[in-house]
């Protein structure tokens, strides 16, 4: 896990639903100190290259975002050009603003 301080922990179950639960497990002190901002949304503290992502997203958005944009569980390729996207929705507007 890559997610806000050390853990330790391998992720064995990466649907949302084992995100969450890992996230209320091992990572409830990081999600408080997250700030929200005015729209409800906070900071996501995945490391990616030793830094946090800083995305923001809804709090009950979160596994389903480390889902699909730092484990790839989701990710869906181009059928026209290749491709790699995040998930089929991201899929389906690269299709028609892209290909």
């Amino acid at each position: 896990c890559r997610f806000g301080r050390p853990c330790g922990v391998i992720l064995t179950d990466i649907t949302e639903e084992g995100l969450n639960q890992h996230l209320a497990q091992y990572h409830l002190q990081d999600l408080q100190d997250s700030h929200e901002t005015s729209s409800g949304k906070v900071a996501c503290f995945w490391d990616v290259g030793g830094r946090p992502c800083g995305k923001a997203v809804v709090v009950d958005g979160l596994a389903k975002h480390l889902a699909s944009a730092h484990l790839g569980i989701m990710r869906k390729g181009c059928q026209y050009c290749g491709a790699s996207l995040a998930r089929i929705d991201a899929l389906l507007r690269h299709q028609r603003r892209d290909c």
